[in-house]
């Protein structure tokens, strides 16, 4: 915060999309407090795969789901996009398109080093906890991956 007058003090806030210790390298000398914490603040790798299904196959109609930390899963969550984004829908028969977010603190446990792991673990693994978003036992017409 900064002090103009009397009474008045002016905020600055921004929003980042790069990783914090990259940010702390590119934020001018005077506002070194602030990269010093930014340092500080720890990163984790995400892998996201989107999946499409044949047909309307969810069985609920929201924005997606989270799957709790105490759980035994390589999912962080699920998003609907057939649902949040109908705009992006396809002419022709209708699918369920979903993304789902894997890793995170436990990327290394389960893909191993973000830098070199396999492109193939991640859309192989999202069939443990995706099985099917209407628990059919149905095989996701297309996928793409990015880590």
């Amino acid at each position: 915060m900064y002090s103009l007058m009397k009474g008045l003090s002016m905020r600055i806030a921004f929003f980042s999309s790069v990783p914090a210790k990259v940010l702390s390298r590119v934020l001018p000398p005077i506002w070194e407090p602030l990269c010093e914490s930014l340092r500080k603040i720890a990163s984790v790798s995400v892998a996201v795969v989107n999946l499409e299904y044949k047909g309307l196959v969810l069985p609920v109609w929201g924005f997606g789901h989270l799957i709790p930390s105490h759980e035994s899963s390589e999912i962080l969550g699920v998003v609907y996009d057939s649902c949040s984004f109908p705009q992006q829908d396809q002419v022709g028969p209708p699918t369920t398109r979903l993304t789902v977010m894997m890793g995170g603190s436990w990327f290394q446990e389960s893909f191993g080093d973000p830098d070199t792991a396999s492109g193939s673990s991640a859309p192989a693994s999202t069939g443990n906890g995706v099985e099917s978003p209407g628990n059919q036992a149905e095989i996701p017409a297309k996928h793409h991956q990015s880590a």
